[in-house]
């Protein structure tokens, strides 16, 4: 079965593992410490007791059954992807407690130098060179690009700097996009969202209005994540309608 425990160990420290079913193997994970917290649920580092490998489990709790399908959309939108610059997904399963579940979705450890965008840019005492974002919004660019092809297009619909992990190796920087707990497959990137979702500051202004909405809305949060990266200026994320509102009380 599937399930976690809280256990005792000297010196009145704990420790929590989740143990369950992973590829047909059992497999038990403790947990390091907390990463931060995601589209519907909290991300921790954790080892897998047996190898000794580090992983980030995010856990999503507290769900019923009904609406267990919905919440492995993420996972299985993950398992389709297949590129260097998206967290890759590890694998899967589900804990039953009573009438509710915790899904448990385990991903690749982006940790050692590395910060989220938005830490990187509150970090900053002066705009980052010209070349530096160009460097992080070409990988960028290409990994939308590659989300949104065909024959299986995938709108994340959530692209903001606390999605986007920066890696440096070798004083070189790397994206990593994560965090797809809104993203949805497509029959084609043309096609009409399903719903209307998303981190206020960063939709489209199609989406604030209910209007018809395509995977471009990706395109649209990349332009302000550029615009931020290159000026530092995040006032737009004050207002209540996002980048439009900004430029209505800002002409």
């Amino acid at each position: 079965g599937s399930g976690f425990s809280l256990q005792s160990y000297e010196g009145n420290t704990h420790k929590v593992h989740f143990f369950g079913q992973m590829d047909g193997k059992p497999i038990t994970f403790q947990i390091i410490k907390a990463l931060g917290s995601g589209s519907f649920g909290d991300v921790y580092k954790v080892q897998d007791v047996d190898t000794k490998k580090n992983y980030a489990l995010k856990v999503i709790p507290d769900l019923p059954f009904e609406e267990l399908p919905k919440a492995k959309k993420e996972a299985k939108v993950l398992e389709k992807i297949d590129h260097s610059n998206v967290i890759k997904h590890v694998g899967s399963f589900e804990q039953q407690a009573g009438n509710t579940f915790t899904l448990c979705i385990v991903m690749e450890l982006v940790e050692g130098k590395n910060k989220n965008l938005l830490e990187e840019l509150r970090s900053l005492t002066k705009r980052p060179e010209v070349s530096w974002v160009m460097a992080l919004f070409k990988q960028l660019l290409h990994t939308i690009c590659y989300l949104h092809e065909p024959p299986n297009p995938v709108a994340h619909r959530d692209l903001k700097p606390e999605n986007i992990l920066i890696l440096v190796e070798d004083d070189t920087p790397m994206v990593k996009v994560a965090d797809f707990g809104l993203a949805v497959e497509l029959p084609r990137a043309s096609a009409t969202l399903p719903s209307r979702c998303g981190t206020r500051a960063f939709m489209a202004p199609e989406v604030h209005e209910s209007r018809r909405s395509t995977s471009k809305v990706d395109v649209w949060a990349l332009g302000l994540i550029l615009f931020q990266s290159l000026t530092l200026n995040a006032e737009f994320y004050k207002y209540p309608f996002g980048w439009k509102s900004y430029i209505t009380s800002n002409p």
